[in-house]
């Protein structure tokens, strides 16, 4: 009797997920209609009563039963739950896909704001050569003895 219950709230939460979706037909996506967060991101609630994001629930759904830690739309419509675009990732990979898409905002400071300034110009330019000759921020970090945290940030331009 239980699996019969809980089939039935499946069904119950496919049948009102149908109802919220509005196809677009030149992209693809599945918009969400129904509620949603300040982010754009759909909400519904779950056969166990919980509310989580739509596009989680359409990747569990017809995807995969196993949640990955971050469900990211290849499409970069937060409101599209067609899962089709949607793929598994992680925090990494979703910060670098922002990054890659242009959508992340760099915050730029300048060499005397920074906690940098004790590193030297021709250390700066070092770690950059490194990195332009294919070394790993980790092996650079091991060759100069400059954390990676910093090393990342004289590679991303965060210090001039």
């Amino acid at each position: 009797m239980n699996h019969i219950i809980i089939e039935r709230r499946r069904q119950v939460v496919l049948k009102r997920f149908q109802n919220y979706i509005a196809p677009e037909a030149i992209s693809g996506c599945w918009n969400w209609t129904g509620s949603g967060n300040k982010g754009g991101y759909g909400r519904i609630t779950n056969e166990e009563g919980r509310v989580m994001l739509a596009h989680r629930w359409s990747f569990r759904r017809f995807i995969s039963e196993q949640m990955p830690p971050v469900v990211m739309h290849v499409c970069d419509n937060p409101a599209c739950v067609n899962p089709s675009h949607l793929v598994a990732g992680n925090q990494v990979l979703n910060m670098m896909d922002m990054w890659d898409k242009g959508r992340g905002k760099p915050r730029k400071i300048t060499r005397e704001q920074s906690t940098l300034t004790i590193y030297s110009r021709e250390q700066l330019e070092q770690v950059k050569v490194l990195r332009a000759e294919g070394l790993t921020q980790m092996t650079i970090k091991k060759m100069t003895g400059i954390s990676q945290s910093h090393v990342s940030r004289i590679l991303n331009g965060a210090v001039k």
